[in-house]
């Protein structure tokens, strides 16, 4: 199924957008009860998991 990827207005290096379905995949996987993101970027990854729980 493809999804419409979320992708942030500013551009910067090392974005993971190209490995967000492989990171998200992996995410899926794993059972935890928060989202932690110490080094957020450009948040890529965590807009598009939209955990229900997160600490940015």
């Amino acid at each position: 199924m493809k999804t419409t990827v979320i992708v942030p207005p500013i551009k910067c290096q090392g974005i993971k957008t190209k490995l967000l379905s492989s990171i998200k995949s992996l995410a899926d996987q794993q059972n935890f009860d928060r989202w932690i993101e110490p080094f957020c970027g450009s948040g890529v990854v965590a807009f598009n998991s939209q955990p229900q729980k997160a600490l940015y």
